[in-house]
């Protein structure tokens, strides 16, 4: 305990793989929307009207920040698709040949 209340618990150090696997995830969130926006002929400004969110939201969540599931699901339907997941069991997958 400190002076000011309850000593803040020390958040544990999250591995570089774990990191490289979110920012993987959230790029390809972010593409996959663009990419649905483009095949629809929708523009951004057009997709976050028919979401009820600012552009500046929409943009945030383009940039990876700020996104849920149920916001995923509600922009997929926006843009008259759904969102399916797919996890890949990375132990069964064939491990790269090192050269040298």
């Amino acid at each position: 305990m400190t002076a000011d209340g309850p000593r803040p618990r020390a958040r544990p150090e999250v591995p570089y793989e774990v990191l490289l696997a979110q920012e993987a995830l959230l790029l390809n969130v972010s593409e996959e929307i663009l990419r649905m926006l483009d095949r629809n002929g929708r523009s951004r400004t057009s997709l976050a009207r028919d979401l009820g969110m600012s552009e500046r939201a929409l943009a945030e969540i383009l940039a990876g920040r700020n996104i849920t599931l149920r916001t995923l699901a509600t922009i997929a339907s926006a843009l008259g698709a759904r969102v399916d997941l797919v996890m890949v069991d990375l132990s069964r997958l064939p491990r790269p040949v090192p050269h040298g």
